[in-house]
Parts: structure tokens; sequence; C-alpha cells
């Protein structure tokens, strides 16, 4: 009986073993009827072995999002810098840049609002004592508006 495919191999020959394992018995004597593979969840090796394998990987329920963070990371992983730490730092760096109009719009409406903050401040202080959402004083208030708009 030959051993299972190793966590530690890569590429074609992982491949081999994983159509291999098919072919052998499992932990316990058990035919495998199907391709297994041991290791890490590369999206490559497993389309390899099989197309459906791919549905394998989960990236949780924000799926939509990193899905592709994660193909735009292994793509700069494989074509450029060959270090998942620095293709980390580098996709970082971009999506800084690109959210970097929006960031820069909210901070220059952050700095409105506190310019505006004092004048809030003595509006609130002013109509503190006044309860929005008491029907029975907004009736009271509705009445004396009406009464000092008809006079005036």
């Amino acid at each position: 009986m030959s051993s299972p495919p190793s966590p530690t191999r890569c590429g074609t020959e992982a491949v081999g073993e994983a159509r291999a394992a098919g072919r052998r018995r499992g932990f316990l004597g058990h035919r495998q009827p199907f391709p297994a593979v041991r290791g890490a969840k590369d999206l490559d090796l497993l389309k390899s072995v099989d197309p459906k394998l791919e549905q394998v990987v989960s990236f949780g329920w924000l799926s939509i999002l990193a899905k592709p963070l994660f193909l735009v990371v292994n793509w700069f992983h494989k074509s450029f810098i060959h270090n998942f730490g620095w293709s980390i730092v580098l996709v970082t760096i971009i999506i800084n840049v690109a959210l970097f109009p929006l960031r820069f719009s909210n901070m220059k409406s952050m700095r409105k609002m506190q310019a505006l903050k004092p004048q809030l401040d003595t509006i609130n202080a002013k109509y503190k004592k006044l309860s929005l959402t008491d029907p029975r004083k907004a009736t009271s208030r509705r009445r004396r508006w009406r009464s000092t708009s008809r006079t005036a």
C-alpha cells in the first residue's frame, strides 16, 4: 500500500498523487472513490484536480469581498513579488490610494462640522428642556406658535 499525498508536496506531484488517491485504500482500509488532496487550500491546484473542488474553499459570509481580494493578492504573489506578506502590503496601499478621494472629502466635511459645533451647542442649550417625543408638549407648542403667528 502506498502512502497518502504529502502536505509538503505541491505542483504536478501533488496533483498526480491526488489523482492516484482515488485508487488507494483510505484511512481504515476503505476504498476512496474520489480524489483527495491534503495540504494548503491552493485554488489552482484544487481546480486542476477537479473544477468542483474549488468550491471546497470557504471564504465565509464576506466572500463577495474576500474572494476578489484573495485573487488580487494571489496574482501579485505569483506575478511580481513572490511573497504573500509584501503582496498584502502592496494591495493595502493600492486600496488606500483608491479610497483617498472619499477619505479626503469626508475629512473636509468633518472640519466643517467642527467649525459649526459651537453654534450647535448654543442651539441645543437653548432648546434643552423641550422634548420632541412628548405629544402633549408638541401640541401646546403648536398652539402657542399659531396664536403668536396670528397676532403678529
